[in-house]
């Protein structure tokens, strides 16, 4: 019996389709992970970063609070909440920061406190190929936000984005609470 004309043609068709839909369909996990930074600039990480250092002790409580606690590699000085922090080495403090202690750690990520960290630092981390995120959170509103931040960075959305809508709710119950109070 010989085939239908034809038929290797049209497999050979649906295949090459099958692989150019591939190709140009997003795949999770391989678009860019934008994320914005203090400085009005954006970061581009191309997956979830794995091995992360903060450079302040409130940048390691939001990525815990991000549900990222267990990608943490190192911390600074005074680092102190959650309680698990205290097992997690030190790189200095976040004004006088360990440079060859972090290379040696090879993070993915180091986030940094934009006001806070000495920028030199920062930039020379940068030279050396070191990936820096620089978060800034002046006003509580801006908690929530930098949870988000953080979970996106760290591949843990699910509880990051949880997490922050709570913290929106507890702040938004305390405006109410505040308006509602009467001035004595």
């Amino acid at each position: 019996m010989t085939p239908y004309p034809g038929r290797g043609t049209l497999l050979c068709l649906v295949l090459t389709v099958f692989c150019l839909l591939t190709l140009l369909i997003p795949q999770p996990g391989m678009a860019d992970i934008s994320l914005p930074q203090a400085n009005g600039e954006t970061l581009k990480l191309p997956v979830p970063a794995e091995r992360i250092i903060t450079l302040a002790p409130n940048l390691a409580e939001l990525l815990f609070a991000a549900g990222a606690g267990d990608k943490l590699e190192a911390v600074v000085e005074y680092s102190n909440f959650p309680a698990q922090v205290a097992d997690i080495p030190r790189v200095g403090d976040a004004f006088r920061i360990d440079l060859e202690r972090i290379i040696s750690l090879k993070p993915d990520l180091v986030i940094a406190w934009s006001s806070g960290n000495p920028q030199t630092a920062l930039q020379k981390l940068q030279d050396l190929g070191i990936t820096v995120l620089q978060v800034e959170v002046l006003r509580p509103e801006e908690i929530a936000d930098a949870v988000e931040i953080l979970a996106r960075a760290a591949g843990t959305e699910d509880t990051g984005m949880r997490i922050a809508a709570r913290l929106r709710q507890k702040l938004a119950q305390l405006h109410r609470d505040n308006i509602n109070k009467p001035v004595v």
